[in-house]
């Protein structure tokens, strides 16, 4: 896996009225919905997505040759980093001091890169990228830095309005079939009872769903009541056969890896995740599921 590190300021933008448009490309979704918040009001600033928005495994995506000259032509390059790209190392010579990791040196769960699911994760993500703006355009500092604060406490309060919806279900038993979950359930205490294996947006085959099932119906055994949860985009055969073989619903949650190209994406698909969390959890609940194990 390569590391990329953040951008530095060796390669500022000229502080003058008459500089250049600033090129901003975010290698994937979600860093790109920060980008979009974090670059309003700022002249000059051109912001494009590289990878399409419909990819649904980031970690598996190989730049292409149009990619590499998208990346070279471009001023400033956002990634996630943590791991989760798989680059070619021609990525990170193309831009050696115009990098900027939204991850870098936030604390991993088992080397997850996927931070941004948790609001928490988000906001970390959106302080670091500022940074990295602010010090490859200086001249924008004051307007990078101001975005900034009110995207976070956008996701503040967004964070708050989640705790005290789910504080209630705090240790509550959950399965989920995305690796990334954890930082949501780690955020709102829910414990992840089983990790289900699953490559997002495919269909599991005969050993991956038997194997998913067995996992399942384990944990029904030994923690009571228990929740599902799957990318949106999860094939519904196999969620049917899961509802059918072990009684439990499949819920669909929003993990922000696609959706759609504007500034509030990122809080309206957590939004509606807090309604499906909210309404499984108390169903389970009020279906006699025991919940605050240790």
């Amino acid at each position: 896996m390569l590391f990329f590190p953040a951008g530095c300021a060796k390669k500022n933008v000229p502080a003058d009225s008459t500089r250049m448009t600033l090129k901003i490309t975010a290698a994937f979704y979600p860093q790109y919905v920060m980008c979009l918040n974090l670059t309003q009001n700022v002249p000059d600033v051109e912001l494009s997505l590289l990878v399409p928005d419909t990819t649904l495994c980031f970690s598996d995506y190989r730049l292409t040759t149009k990619d590499l000259t998208a990346v070279s032509s471009c001023d400033v390059f956002v990634i996630n980093g943590a791991g989760m790209e798989q680059f070619p190392d021609q990525a990170r010579k193309l831009k050696p001091e115009s990098l900027i990791a939204a991850a870098e040196n936030y604390p991993l769960l088992n080397d997850n890169p996927y931070v941004w699911v948790s609001p928490a994760g988000a906001r970390y993500e959106v302080r670091q990228i500022a940074a990295g703006l602010s010090r490859l355009d200086p001249a924008h500092a004051a307007q990078y830095e101001t975005n900034a604060g009110i995207y976070e406490r956008k996701l503040a309060a967004l964070s708050d309005e989640m705790h005290a919806a789910l504080n209630p279900y705090k240790g509550s038993g959950v399965i989920s079939f995305h690796e990334a979950f954890p930082y949501l359930a780690a955020e709102f205490g829910l414990r992840i009872v089983s990790d289900v294996k699953h490559k997002p947006g495919t269909a599991p085959d005969k050993k991956e769903l038997t194997d998913t099932l067995r996992q399942i119906k384990s944990a029904q055994k030994n923690n009571g009541g228990i929740c599902l949860y799957a990318e949106l985009q999860y094939q519904s055969a196999a969620a049917e056969k899961i509802e059918t073989e072990t009684g439990l619903s499949v819920n669909g949650l929003d993990f922000c890896i696609t959706g759609r190209l504007t500034a509030g994406a990122y809080i309206d698909a957590q939004e509606k995740n807090l309604l499906v969390l909210r309404q499984s959890l108390s169903d389970r609940y009020d279906e006699g599921g025991t919940y605050g194990y240790d």
